[in-house]
């Protein structure tokens, strides 16, 4: 393999809870059809963004990953509510947030930010929001009609998942919205959370 990839680091609800998401922001869609949504198959939560990855470096990556995932445990994730980043205003980002699960999926996104920036990528200067972004918000904004349709989802539960891998995928950009497909799969298997 050579060449430059695009490539992020995540966790993916089952496919079910997935479709369960996108079909409950429908009410939403219908008042942003400007925005971009997210396909129910690319809905992930974000550990790290890598950005491009150079082919060489993947060997590496892989060791490192696979060593953080040997030290965290699976946990369970509940997938609730809605917002925008930032809140209000011009949002730029329609998503849904997590209940429970947060405190482990940051301890795996410190533990994961620390041990690829010995690899060459750039730290994390932002604190972690976990959340699944469902739409990205284009330069007109939300319609305050909008706003109060995801201000409606806040107190829905859409479903939880048990997180017991982290992925490793490829982003591959296209004009009709990105493909991501798996590269590598680390299964969480160890016995403690990052401090």
């Amino acid at each position: 393999m050579t060449g430059q990839m695009r490539m992020f680091i995540a966790l993916q609800p089952p496919a079910v809870l997935r479709a369960a998401i996108r079909q409950g922001f429908a009410p939403v869609r219908t008042l942003a059809p400007r925005a971009r949504w997210v396909s129910a198959d690319n809905i992930h939560l974000t550990l790290k963004f890598l950005g491009d990855v150079d082919a060489g470096a993947l060997p590496s990556l892989d060791v490192r990953l696979g060593q953080v995932a040997a030290d965290h445990s699976p946990f369970d994730v509940l997938v609730a509510g809605a917002g925008t980043f930032p809140a209000g205003g011009r949002a730029r980002v329609i998503w849904g947030g997590t209940v429970t699960g947060q405190d482990e999926a940051v301890a795996l996104a410190r533990a994961v930010d620390r041990t690829v920036s010995h690899l060459g990528f750039e730290p994390e200067r932002r604190p972690m929001q976990t959340h699944l972004t469902v739409a990205r918000v284009g330069p007109d904004g939300l319609s305050g009609a909008a706003h109060a349709a995801i201000a409606g989802l806040r107190a829905v539960s859409w479903g939880g998942f048990s997180a017991t891998e982290m992925l490793l995928m490829q982003s591959l950009l296209r004009p009709a919205g990105p493909i991501y497909s798996v590269v590598e799969r680390y299964p969480l298997t160890g016995g403690r959370l990052a401090p």
